[in-house]
C-alpha cells in the first residue's frame, strides 16, 4: 500500500505541475524603457502598410483603369486564375477597357464586344449577364482564361493574340 500511495502522491504532483504550466502563464521580464530596447519612440499612432478601401472593388464601379487591373486581381485570385494572363488579355483585347471605352473592336464585321471581345456565340455558349457590363464580361473571360482549351478556342482564333499568348507562355 505504501508503494501505491507513493505513486499516487508523484502523479498527482506532476498532473499538478502539468495543469499549472498550461494555465498559469510564464513569468516574463520587461525592462522599464521599452522603447530602448526595441530602437523605437512609443506612439499611439496606428500604421498600416496598405490602407483597405472603403467598398471593397467587387462593389465598385469599374469606371478607371486601376480599378479594372485591380477587379482582374481579386475575381482572377478568388477563381485561381493566372493573374497575369487576365491582366495580359485584358491589355491586349481592349487596354484594360480604358477611355475612349475601348469595348468594339478594330474589325467592324465583328460581333466582338466588351473587355474580353466576346463574339455573340461564345458569349451565348459560356457566359451569361450582359456582355456590355464590365464585371458580367470580365467574370466569365476569367473563368474562361482557367480551362485551356476554352483559352485556345476562343482567343486562339484571333492570329495576332494567339502569337502574344504563344509568345508569353501561355499557350
Amino acid at each position: 500500500m505504501n508503494g501505491i500511495s507513493h505513486i499516487l502522491t508523484l502523479l498527482t504532483l506532476l498532473l499538478s505541475l502539468i495543469y499549472t504550466s498550461l494555465i498559469v502563464p510564464p513569468i516574463v521580464v520587461v525592462p522599464d524603457n521599452v522603447s530602448a530596447f526595441y530602437g523605437v519612440e512609443p506612439t499611439n499612432e496606428v500604421k498600416a502598410p496598405y490602407k483597405l478601401p472603403e467598398v471593397p472593388i467587387y462593389q465598385q464601379k469599374l469606371d478607371t483603369r486601376a480599378k479594372v487591373k485591380e477587379y482582374t486581381r481579386w475575381s482572377a485570385g478568388m477563381l485561381g486564375t493566372d493573374i497575369n494572363l487576365a491582366l495580359d488579355l485584358l491589355k491586349w483585347e481592349s487596354t484594360y477597357c480604358e477611355k475612349p471605352w475601348n469595348n468594339y473592336p478594330n474589325e467592324p464585321k465583328s460581333s466582338a464586344k466588351g473587355c474580353f471581345m466576346f463574339i455573340n456565340t461564345t458569349w451565348d455558349q459560356y457566359c451569361s449577364g450582359d456582355v456590355m457590363d464590365r464585371k458580367d464580361n470580365m467574370d466569365c473571360g476569367i473563368r474562361m482564361i482557367g480551362n485551356k482549351k476554352l483559352l485556345e478556342q476562343h482567343w486562339g482564333q484571333d492570329m495576332t493574340i494567339r502569337t502574344l499568348l504563344t509568345k508569353n507562355g501561355y499557350l
